[in-house]
Parts: structure tokens; sequence; C-alpha cells
């Protein structure tokens, strides 16, 4: 069950980030065949795409889009995205590595800020993980 509710998660991301038309279906490595076809039905509903099926050569899933379509934009919002995520992350750490903000602070303040640089890590490696998906460096 984890592999196709992370199957799923991976065409939503793919689409999410590309916001293509319904019309554009998702390509499946053949070797997730037999654990997505008993459920293609809620899989095609919960990502709103149809399925199509072939040896992808290591990636799980692949957004069937027109060759004419220019990448280049989405890349650059993500890269521009992933810029403002790295300075607040590192205004974040800089914070959390300052012993003076440590023992001033209010003990809430400083577990917002963790928090709050917890949450970039992640949407960091969310972005880095996309830009990849799109076959682009960070």
């Amino acid at each position: 069950f984890d592999a196709l509710r992370d199957l799923v998660e991976e065409i939503r991301g793919l689409r999410a980030v590309l916001s293509p038309g319904p019309q554009h279906a998702v390509t499946v490595d053949a070797s997730f065949r037999d654990l997505v076809e008993p459920f293609e039905g809620e899989v095609v509903r919960l990502t709103g795409t149809a399925i199509d099926y072939a040896a992808l050569d290591g990636v799980r899933a692949r957004l069937n889009l027109p060759a004419s379509l220019d990448l280049g934009p989405v890349v650059e919002r993500r890269r521009k995205r992933l810029a403002d995520v790295r300075v607040r992350l590192e205004r974040a750490r800089g914070k959390l590595a300052n012993p003076g903000f440590l023992s001033k602070a209010a003990p809430e303040v400083v577990e917002r800020e963790r928090g709050q640089a917890a949450a970039l890590e992640d949407e960091e490696r969310a972005i880095v993980a996309e830009l990849a998906r799109l076959g682009a460096e960070a």
C-alpha cells in the first residue's frame, strides 16, 4: 500500500509542478503494473490523469507532455523559489546557532524558529526533488 500511495503522491507532485491539462497521461514504470492495475480507477480519480505503462529505466512515473512544451519558465520559477527558501533557511539556522538568541529568546520563540527551519528544510528537499523530476539541477 505504501508504494501505491507514494506513486500517487509522485504523480500529484508532477501535475502540481507543471499544471498540465487533463488530457496529459502519466506513464508509470511497467514494474508497477501489477500493483497499480487492481486500483487503477482509484489512482486515476486521485491523480486526475490517465495511466499508461512502459519501461522507464529507474523512474517511477513520467508525465506525458508535448515536445513543444517549454519547461524553462517552470524550472526558473522553482529555482527562484528554492533560492528564497535557502535564504530563509540560512537566516533561521543562523538564529538557532546564535547562543545569544537561544539564551534570550522565550522558549516558545526558539521552538517556533526550529519548526520554521524544519519546514524550510522539507520544502528545500521537495523543490530539489521536483527539479530532478524535471531533469534540471538545483
